[in-house]
Protein backbone atom coordinates (compact mmCIF):
# COMPACT_ATOMS: atom_id res chain seq x y z
CA UNK A 1 0.00 0.00 0.00
CA UNK A 2 1.38 3.41 -0.97
CA UNK A 3 1.58 6.42 1.37
CA UNK A 4 -1.21 8.02 -0.63
CA UNK A 5 -3.48 4.98 -0.15
CA UNK A 6 -2.72 4.93 3.59
CA UNK A 7 -3.57 8.64 3.98
CA UNK A 8 -6.75 8.17 1.92
CA UNK A 9 -7.82 5.20 4.05
CA UNK A 10 -7.13 7.12 7.25
CA UNK A 11 -8.95 10.16 5.95
CA UNK A 12 -11.94 8.03 4.96
CA UNK A 13 -12.10 6.50 8.44
CA UNK A 14 -12.08 9.94 10.04
CA UNK A 15 -14.91 11.10 7.76
CA UNK A 16 -17.04 8.05 8.59
CA UNK A 17 -16.50 8.52 12.35
CA UNK A 18 -17.35 12.21 12.04
CA UNK A 19 -20.54 11.48 10.09
CA UNK A 20 -21.69 8.84 12.58
CA UNK A 21 -20.99 11.16 15.54
CA UNK A 22 -22.81 14.00 13.80
CA UNK A 23 -25.82 11.76 13.10
CA UNK A 24 -26.00 10.73 16.77
CA UNK A 25 -25.93 14.39 17.85
CA UNK A 26 -28.67 15.29 15.36
CA UNK A 27 -30.78 12.36 16.54
CA UNK A 28 -30.40 13.38 20.20
CA UNK A 29 -31.22 17.00 19.40
CA UNK A 30 -34.34 16.03 17.41
CA UNK A 31 -35.62 13.77 20.19
CA UNK A 32 -35.00 16.51 22.78
CA UNK A 33 -36.93 19.05 20.70
CA UNK A 34 -39.77 16.57 20.15
CA UNK A 35 -40.05 15.91 23.87
CA UNK A 36 -40.14 19.64 24.52
CA UNK A 37 -42.79 20.18 21.84
CA UNK A 38 -45.08 17.22 22.62
CA UNK A 39 -44.24 16.44 26.22
CA UNK A 40 -43.53 12.78 25.48
CA UNK A 41 -40.71 10.55 24.30
CA UNK A 42 -40.42 10.31 20.57
CA UNK A 43 -40.56 6.69 19.31
CA UNK A 44 -39.50 6.50 15.69
CA UNK A 45 -37.54 3.91 13.70
CA UNK A 46 -35.42 5.56 11.02
CA UNK A 47 -34.99 2.95 8.25
CA UNK A 48 -33.50 3.97 4.89
CA UNK A 49 -35.79 3.04 2.00
CA UNK A 50 -32.79 1.79 0.05
CA UNK A 51 -29.26 0.74 1.03
CA UNK A 52 -27.99 3.03 -1.74
CA UNK A 53 -29.84 6.07 -0.32
CA UNK A 54 -27.14 8.53 0.67
CA UNK A 55 -29.29 11.25 2.24
CA UNK A 56 -32.47 11.19 4.39
CA UNK A 57 -34.24 14.36 5.44
CA UNK A 58 -37.16 13.57 7.82
CA UNK A 59 -39.28 16.53 8.91
CA UNK A 60 -40.39 17.00 12.54
CA UNK A 61 -43.25 19.38 13.27
CA UNK A 62 -41.57 21.47 15.96
CA UNK A 63 -40.99 25.21 16.16
CA UNK A 64 -37.32 24.87 15.19
CA UNK A 65 -36.60 22.09 12.68
CA UNK A 66 -33.54 19.94 13.35
CA UNK A 67 -30.52 19.76 11.06
CA UNK A 68 -30.85 17.36 8.11
CA UNK A 69 -29.98 13.74 8.88
CA UNK A 70 -27.15 12.38 6.75
CA UNK A 71 -27.14 8.60 6.31
CA UNK A 72 -23.68 7.12 6.90
CA UNK A 73 -24.22 3.99 4.80
CA UNK A 74 -21.15 3.46 2.60
CA UNK A 75 -21.93 2.22 -0.90
CA UNK A 76 -19.17 -0.05 -2.22
CA UNK A 77 -17.62 1.17 -5.47
CA UNK A 78 -16.95 -1.39 -8.19
CA UNK A 79 -13.21 -1.75 -8.64
CA UNK A 80 -11.93 -0.93 -12.14
CA UNK A 81 -10.70 -3.82 -14.30
CA UNK A 82 -7.92 -2.73 -16.63
CA UNK A 83 -7.98 -3.69 -20.32
CA UNK A 84 -4.82 -4.13 -22.39
CA UNK A 85 -5.13 -4.67 -26.11
CA UNK A 86 -2.72 -6.74 -28.18
CA UNK A 87 -2.26 -5.11 -31.57
CA UNK A 88 -0.20 -8.11 -32.76
CA UNK A 89 -3.30 -10.30 -32.74
CA UNK A 90 -6.16 -7.78 -32.62
CA UNK A 91 -7.39 -5.04 -34.96
CA UNK A 92 -8.17 -1.99 -32.86
CA UNK A 93 -11.17 0.27 -33.52
CA UNK A 94 -11.56 3.57 -31.65
CA UNK A 95 -14.63 5.63 -30.80
CA UNK A 96 -14.47 9.05 -29.11
CA UNK A 97 -17.27 11.18 -27.64
CA UNK A 98 -17.75 14.92 -27.46
CA UNK A 99 -19.22 14.51 -23.96
CA UNK A 100 -18.64 11.70 -21.43
CA UNK A 101 -21.04 8.74 -21.51
CA UNK A 102 -22.00 6.59 -18.54
CA UNK A 103 -20.50 3.11 -18.38
CA UNK A 104 -23.87 1.38 -18.07
CA UNK A 105 -24.93 2.72 -21.47
CA UNK A 106 -21.63 1.65 -23.04
CA UNK A 107 -21.82 -1.84 -21.55
CA UNK A 108 -25.32 -2.29 -22.97
CA UNK A 109 -24.31 -0.90 -26.37
CA UNK A 110 -21.35 -3.25 -26.87
CA UNK A 111 -22.77 -6.32 -25.15
CA UNK A 112 -22.43 -9.47 -27.27
CA UNK A 113 -20.41 -7.77 -30.02
CA UNK A 114 -18.49 -10.27 -32.20
CA UNK A 115 -16.98 -10.49 -35.67
CA UNK A 116 -18.39 -13.77 -36.91
CA UNK A 117 -16.36 -16.50 -35.19
CA UNK A 118 -13.89 -13.97 -33.78
CA UNK A 119 -14.16 -12.51 -30.31
CA UNK A 120 -14.19 -8.77 -29.64
CA UNK A 121 -12.85 -7.15 -26.47
CA UNK A 122 -14.03 -3.73 -25.29
CA UNK A 123 -12.21 -1.16 -23.17
CA UNK A 124 -13.44 2.32 -22.25
CA UNK A 125 -11.29 5.38 -21.53
CA UNK A 126 -12.24 6.90 -18.18
CA UNK A 127 -12.95 10.61 -18.61
CA UNK A 128 -11.12 11.54 -15.39
CA UNK A 129 -8.33 9.00 -14.84
CA UNK A 130 -7.85 8.32 -18.58
CA UNK A 131 -7.37 4.63 -17.69
CA UNK A 132 -8.52 2.00 -20.16
CA UNK A 133 -10.92 -0.34 -18.35
CA UNK A 134 -14.11 -2.33 -18.59
CA UNK A 135 -17.01 0.17 -18.49
CA UNK A 136 -18.56 0.55 -15.03
CA UNK A 137 -22.02 1.86 -14.26
CA UNK A 138 -21.98 5.37 -12.84
CA UNK A 139 -18.56 6.20 -14.30
CA UNK A 140 -17.94 8.71 -17.14
CA UNK A 141 -16.05 7.65 -20.27
CA UNK A 142 -14.68 9.75 -23.09
CA UNK A 143 -14.11 6.94 -25.58
CA UNK A 144 -14.12 3.23 -26.35
CA UNK A 145 -11.64 0.91 -28.01
CA UNK A 146 -12.58 -2.47 -29.49
CA UNK A 147 -10.09 -5.21 -30.30
CA UNK A 148 -11.28 -7.81 -32.81
CA UNK A 149 -9.30 -11.06 -32.89
CA UNK A 150 -7.49 -11.56 -36.20
CA UNK A 151 -7.32 -15.37 -36.19
CA UNK A 152 -8.25 -18.47 -34.23
CA UNK A 153 -8.63 -22.16 -34.96
CA UNK A 154 -11.59 -21.28 -37.16
CA UNK A 155 -9.19 -19.52 -39.55
CA UNK A 156 -8.25 -15.88 -40.24
CA UNK A 157 -10.64 -12.97 -39.95
CA UNK A 158 -12.53 -12.83 -43.25
CA UNK A 159 -13.77 -9.90 -45.31
CA UNK A 160 -17.37 -10.80 -44.47
CA UNK A 161 -16.62 -10.96 -40.74
CA UNK A 162 -14.79 -7.64 -40.76
CA UNK A 163 -17.53 -5.96 -42.83
CA UNK A 164 -20.25 -7.16 -40.45
CA UNK A 165 -18.17 -5.98 -37.50
CA UNK A 166 -17.58 -2.56 -39.10
CA UNK A 167 -21.32 -2.21 -39.78
CA UNK A 168 -22.12 -3.01 -36.15
CA UNK A 169 -19.53 -0.48 -34.96
CA UNK A 170 -20.94 2.21 -37.24
CA UNK A 171 -24.46 1.57 -35.93
CA UNK A 172 -23.30 1.74 -32.32
CA UNK A 173 -21.23 4.83 -33.03
CA UNK A 174 -24.18 6.57 -34.66
CA UNK A 175 -26.38 5.86 -31.64
CA UNK A 176 -23.69 7.21 -29.30
CA UNK A 177 -22.87 10.18 -31.59
CA UNK A 178 -19.25 9.02 -31.62
CA UNK A 179 -16.30 9.75 -33.88
CA UNK A 180 -15.08 6.41 -35.29
CA UNK A 181 -11.61 5.35 -36.44
CA UNK A 182 -11.53 2.06 -38.36
CA UNK A 183 -8.29 0.48 -39.60
CA UNK A 184 -7.81 -0.20 -43.30
CA UNK A 185 -9.62 -3.40 -44.21
CA UNK A 186 -6.97 -4.65 -46.66
CA UNK A 187 -4.21 -4.26 -44.06
CA UNK A 188 -6.29 -6.01 -41.41
CA UNK A 189 -7.08 -9.00 -43.62
CA UNK A 190 -3.47 -9.38 -44.76
CA UNK A 191 -2.30 -9.34 -41.14
CA UNK A 192 -4.97 -11.91 -40.27
CA UNK A 193 -3.84 -14.31 -43.02
CA UNK A 194 -0.19 -14.06 -41.96
CA UNK A 195 -1.08 -14.65 -38.32
CA UNK A 196 -3.23 -17.66 -39.17
CA UNK A 197 -0.38 -19.29 -41.12
CA UNK A 198 2.01 -18.58 -38.27
CA UNK A 199 -0.31 -20.21 -35.74
CA UNK A 200 -1.00 -23.25 -37.92
CA UNK A 201 2.73 -23.98 -38.05
CA UNK A 202 3.02 -24.28 -34.26
CA UNK A 203 -0.37 -25.77 -33.36
CA UNK A 204 -0.33 -29.19 -31.72
CA UNK A 205 -2.46 -31.38 -29.49
CA UNK A 206 -1.39 -34.61 -27.80
CA UNK A 207 -3.87 -37.23 -26.66
CA UNK A 208 -3.87 -40.50 -24.75
CA UNK A 209 -6.80 -42.79 -24.07
CA UNK A 210 -8.13 -44.73 -21.13
CA UNK A 211 -9.98 -47.86 -22.26
CA UNK A 212 -12.05 -49.85 -19.81
CA UNK A 213 -10.77 -53.32 -18.96
CA UNK A 214 -14.36 -54.30 -18.14
CA UNK A 215 -17.67 -52.80 -19.17
CA UNK A 216 -18.58 -49.13 -19.69
CA UNK A 217 -18.45 -46.86 -16.64
CA UNK A 218 -21.59 -45.03 -15.54
CA UNK A 219 -21.28 -41.30 -16.19
CA UNK A 220 -21.78 -40.55 -12.50
CA UNK A 221 -18.80 -42.76 -11.60
CA UNK A 222 -16.65 -40.95 -14.18
CA UNK A 223 -17.67 -37.59 -12.76
CA UNK A 224 -16.97 -38.63 -9.19
CA UNK A 225 -13.52 -40.04 -9.94
CA UNK A 226 -12.60 -37.13 -12.24
CA UNK A 227 -13.59 -34.40 -9.79
CA UNK A 228 -11.74 -36.19 -6.99
CA UNK A 229 -8.68 -36.24 -9.27
CA UNK A 230 -8.89 -32.44 -9.71
CA UNK A 231 -11.00 -31.96 -12.85
CA UNK A 232 -13.67 -29.27 -13.20
CA UNK A 233 -16.84 -29.92 -15.22
CA UNK A 234 -17.66 -27.35 -17.88
CA UNK A 235 -21.20 -26.61 -19.16
CA UNK A 236 -20.38 -28.27 -22.50
CA UNK A 237 -19.56 -31.52 -20.69
CA UNK A 238 -15.78 -31.26 -20.93
CA UNK A 239 -13.58 -32.00 -17.97
CA UNK A 240 -10.75 -29.48 -17.52
CA UNK A 241 -7.72 -29.89 -15.31
CA UNK A 242 -6.84 -26.38 -14.14
CA UNK A 243 -3.85 -25.42 -12.03
CA UNK A 244 -4.10 -22.22 -10.04
CA UNK A 245 -6.64 -19.68 -11.23
CA UNK A 246 -6.31 -19.58 -15.01
CA UNK A 247 -3.83 -22.24 -16.16
CA UNK A 248 -5.72 -24.84 -18.19
CA UNK A 249 -3.35 -27.80 -18.43
CA UNK A 250 -5.40 -30.43 -20.27
CA UNK A 251 -8.90 -31.79 -20.80
CA UNK A 252 -10.66 -35.14 -20.65
CA UNK A 253 -13.59 -36.32 -22.77
CA UNK A 254 -15.86 -39.34 -22.51
CA UNK A 255 -16.68 -41.32 -25.67
CA UNK A 256 -19.39 -43.86 -26.39
CA UNK A 257 -19.00 -47.11 -28.33
CA UNK A 258 -19.15 -45.25 -31.67
CA UNK A 259 -16.52 -42.70 -30.67
CA UNK A 260 -19.05 -39.92 -30.09
CA UNK A 261 -18.68 -37.45 -27.24
CA UNK A 262 -20.70 -38.16 -24.13
CA UNK A 263 -21.61 -34.96 -22.31
CA UNK A 264 -20.98 -35.36 -18.58
CA UNK A 265 -22.78 -32.13 -17.66
CA UNK A 266 -26.21 -33.15 -16.42
CA UNK A 267 -25.80 -36.63 -17.91
CA UNK A 268 -28.79 -38.98 -17.43
CA UNK A 269 -28.32 -41.88 -14.99
CA UNK A 270 -28.12 -44.41 -17.85
CA UNK A 271 -25.27 -42.55 -19.61
CA UNK A 272 -22.07 -44.57 -19.75
CA UNK A 273 -18.68 -44.60 -21.44
CA UNK A 274 -15.88 -47.12 -21.80
CA UNK A 275 -13.32 -44.70 -23.25
CA UNK A 276 -11.84 -41.49 -21.84
CA UNK A 277 -9.51 -39.32 -23.93
CA UNK A 278 -7.07 -36.93 -22.27
CA UNK A 279 -5.89 -34.09 -24.54
CA UNK A 280 -3.02 -31.68 -23.99
CA UNK A 281 -3.60 -28.50 -26.01
CA UNK A 282 0.07 -27.54 -26.26
CA UNK A 283 -0.20 -23.78 -27.01
CA UNK A 284 -2.77 -23.23 -24.25
CA UNK A 285 -0.78 -24.91 -21.45
CA UNK A 286 2.20 -23.17 -19.79
CA UNK A 287 5.39 -25.19 -20.19
CA UNK A 288 6.57 -24.38 -16.67
CA UNK A 289 3.66 -26.42 -15.25
CA UNK A 290 4.93 -29.59 -17.02
CA UNK A 291 1.46 -30.31 -18.41
CA UNK A 292 2.33 -33.50 -20.30
CA UNK A 293 3.86 -35.24 -17.29
CA UNK A 294 0.96 -34.07 -15.14
CA UNK A 295 -1.58 -35.35 -17.67
CA UNK A 296 0.00 -38.82 -17.73
CA UNK A 297 0.15 -39.01 -13.94
CA UNK A 298 -3.49 -37.95 -13.57
CA UNK A 299 -4.64 -40.28 -16.39
CA UNK A 300 -2.95 -43.23 -14.72
CA UNK A 301 -4.54 -42.35 -11.37
CA UNK A 302 -8.00 -42.10 -12.95
CA UNK A 303 -7.42 -45.36 -14.84
CA UNK A 304 -6.44 -47.15 -11.65
CA UNK A 305 -9.65 -45.99 -9.96
CA UNK A 306 -11.96 -46.91 -12.83
CA UNK A 307 -10.17 -49.99 -14.14
CA UNK A 308 -8.65 -48.84 -17.44
CA UNK A 309 -5.60 -49.27 -19.62
CA UNK A 310 -3.60 -46.34 -21.04
CA UNK A 311 -3.43 -46.69 -24.85
CA UNK A 312 -2.68 -44.59 -27.93
CA UNK A 313 -5.11 -43.82 -30.77
CA UNK A 314 -4.41 -47.25 -32.29
CA UNK A 315 -5.38 -48.88 -28.98
CA UNK A 316 -1.81 -50.00 -28.33
CA UNK A 317 -0.55 -49.78 -24.72
CA UNK A 318 1.48 -46.64 -24.12
CA UNK A 319 5.00 -47.48 -22.97
CA UNK A 320 7.30 -45.36 -20.82
CA UNK A 321 9.71 -45.14 -23.77
CA UNK A 322 6.97 -43.70 -25.99
CA UNK A 323 6.04 -41.15 -23.34
CA UNK A 324 9.68 -40.11 -22.94
CA UNK A 325 9.94 -39.62 -26.70
CA UNK A 326 6.91 -37.33 -26.72
CA UNK A 327 8.35 -35.32 -23.84
CA UNK A 328 11.55 -34.78 -25.83
CA UNK A 329 9.59 -33.54 -28.86
CA UNK A 330 7.66 -31.01 -26.78
CA UNK A 331 10.67 -28.84 -25.92
CA UNK A 332 11.37 -27.63 -29.50
CA UNK A 333 7.65 -27.13 -30.09
CA UNK A 334 7.40 -24.82 -27.09
CA UNK A 335 10.46 -22.96 -28.36
CA UNK A 336 8.88 -22.46 -31.81
CA UNK A 337 5.83 -21.00 -30.12
CA UNK A 338 7.98 -18.51 -28.23
CA UNK A 339 9.97 -17.69 -31.36
CA UNK A 340 6.63 -16.83 -32.99
CA UNK A 341 5.84 -14.39 -30.19
CA UNK A 342 3.37 -16.73 -28.48
CA UNK A 343 4.10 -17.66 -24.88
CA UNK A 344 2.42 -21.02 -24.16
CA UNK A 345 -0.49 -20.61 -21.78
CA UNK A 346 -0.56 -16.81 -22.10
CA UNK A 347 -3.74 -14.80 -22.76
CA UNK A 348 -2.53 -14.30 -26.34
CA UNK A 349 -2.15 -18.06 -26.82
CA UNK A 350 -5.56 -18.82 -25.30
CA UNK A 351 -7.24 -16.34 -27.63
CA UNK A 352 -5.48 -17.53 -30.79
CA UNK A 353 -5.86 -21.26 -30.14
CA UNK A 354 -9.54 -21.27 -29.35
Amino acid sequence: MTDLQIWLAAGGAVVVVAVVAYNKWVEWRAMKQAREAFGQTADALLTPTSPREARIEPSIDVPEAPEPFVDSVLVPVEEPEAVEFDDEVEAIVSLSFDAPIDGSRLAASFDGLRAGTKSVRVGATHAESHALELPRAGQPYSGVHCGVLLANRGGPLTAVEFSEFATAINNIGHALEAHIELPDMADVLAHARDLDQQCAAVDAQIGVNLVSTGGPWPALDILRVATEAGFSVRPDGRLLYIEGVHDELFSMHALDGQGRLVSLAGAPPEAASGVLTCVLDVPRAPEVAKPFATMIDVARAVGARLGAELVDDNRRPVTDAALAGIEVQLAPLYQRLRDSGIEPGSPRARRLFD
